[in-house]
């Protein structure tokens, strides 16, 4: 088991109409971050999730046409191919306070107001690793945070 230390922890806000996803990689970009812990809160205007079917093995899309709060943002970044790839899963909330959750996809979660935490360690080969028997991409055992 490997552990890790704080480096730093960055606090941003994303602009209106910012995709989520792909403001978050913008982020991880411009910042050089490559191992971290993701956390935020804010509004969609809509989002796209997924949710993974065990049974198949695969991502199921599922796509909420309404405005919806951020209950919970929480993801991790990883180096894939030398770049930081983040994993998102997001607990989103309708005007009614029905709840769905599942894993963020990008291009298609405009943001109304989001703010980002995110904690990167000093370790910085955090390599997402690829299981042949399913479609989940996971952290290897020892790079457990």
């Amino acid at each position: 088991m490997s552990s890790y230390t704080l480096h730093r922890t960055l606090v941003l806000s994303l602009q209106s109409g910012t995709d989520l996803y792909d403001g978050i990689t913008r982020i991880l970009f411009d910042h050089s971050v490559h191992l971290a812990r993701i956390t935020g809160i804010g509004a969609l205007q809509n989002a796209a999730i997924a949710r993974y079917n065990t049974i198949t093995g695969t991502y199921e899309e599922i796509t909420l046409d309404q405005p919806m709060e951020i209950t919970t943002l929480s993801g991790n970044v990883r180096t894939e191919r030398g770049r930081p790839i983040a994993h998102i899963h997001v607990i989103l909330c309708d005007a009614q306070g029905y709840a769905r959750a599942g894993r963020l996809l990008p291009g298609r979660s405009p943001v109304v107001a989001c703010e980002i935490t995110v904690e990167e360690f000093h370790e910085t080969t955090g390599v997402r690793e690829s299981d042949p028997a399913e479609a989940l991409r996971r952290c290897p055992a020892s790079a457990t945070l």
